[in-house]
C-alpha cells in the first residue's frame, strides 16, 4: 500500500499535509496544503510560497496535520496589534493617496479604529471543510466587504460586519487564505459598537481587546 493511501478518506486539494518525499535528488520534508491531485503527482505549496510537485513513487511517507495553532492571541502585546492595524490601515490611505492624486490626505486616514476582535485561526477554521482554492498569494486581498493584510503569525482583517446576514463567511475566508501563509491568528477592526456586534463575534470564538 502507498504511504498516501493510508489516508483515509482519500485525499482532498486544499488539505493540509506533511510528506517525506525525494525531491531534486534530495530527501526533504513538506509541509503544506495540496493544490493539485494527479495519477502521478502530488502538488504542495509550503508557507512562503513554493509549490512543490513531487511523484507519487518519490513519496514514502504522509499524513494529514491540522492548522497550526499558534501562541494565544490574548497574550498578544497591545503595541504589536497596534503596529499591525495601523499598517493594514495605512496601505489602504497609500493607495487612495495615489489615486487622488499628491497632498490628498484620501478617506481612509481618517476612519475611526473601533475595537479588535482576535481568535486563533485554528479555531475559527475547526470543523469547515477546506476550500480547494483561496485567492492569489500575496500580502493583501478581499473576501467580499473585507479587506484583510496579512504579516508573520497574523491576519488583519478590515471590513467587517458582525451580526449581518453572512458576516463570518468572508472572515472564514480571509483565514483560509491568510493560513496558507502560515497565519495563526486574526484580528478583526469592528467599528459597530453595538450589543448585537459583540455578541455575534463573541458567538463566533472571538475576544474583545482594547
Amino acid at each position: 500500500m502507498h504511504p498516501i493511501e493510508r489516508l483515509l478518506p482519500s485525499l482532498h486539494v486544499g488539505e493540509r499535509v506533511s510528506v517525506r518525499a525525494v525531491e531534486h535528488g534530495s530527501p526533504t520534508d513538506v509541509i503544506g496544503f495540496v493544490t493539485a491531485l494527479t495519477g502521478d503527482t502530488l502538488s504542495i505549496v509550503d508557507r512562503r510560497g513554493v509549490v512543490h510537485t513531487l511523484a507519487w513513487d518519490a513519496v514514502s511517507a504522509g499524513k494529514r496535520v491540522p492548522v497550526s495553532r499558534g501562541r494565544d492571541p490574548l497574550r498578544t502585546p497591545p503595541a504589536l496589534l497596534t503596529q499591525l492595524v495601523a499598517a493594514a490601515l495605512g496601505g489602504e490611505a497609500s493607495e487612495t493617496d495615489a489615486a487622488d492624486g499628491p497632498g490628498s490626505a484620501g478617506p481612509h486616514r481618517a476612519a475611526p479604529v473601533g475595537p479588535v476582535w482576535v481568535a486563533r485561526i485554528v479555531d475559527v477554521l475547526a470543523g469547515r471543510p477546506a476550500p480547494e482554492t483561496v485567492a492569489p498569494w500575496g500580502e493583501r486581498a478581499s473576501f467580499g466587504g473585507v479587506r484583510a493584510r496579512v504579516e508573520g503569525e497574523w491576519v488583519v482583517a478590515l471590513g467587517c460586519t458582525p451580526g449581518e446576514p453572512g458576516w463570518l463567511g468572508p472572515v472564514v475566508d480571509a483565514c483560509w487564505w491568510a493560513t496558507r501563509a502560515n497565519a495563526r491568528s486574526v484580528c478583526l477592526v469592528v467599528e459597530d459598537p453595538s450589543d448585537a456586534a459583540a455578541e455575534a463575534l463573541a458567538g463566533a470564538g472571538f475576544a474583545r481587546l482594547g
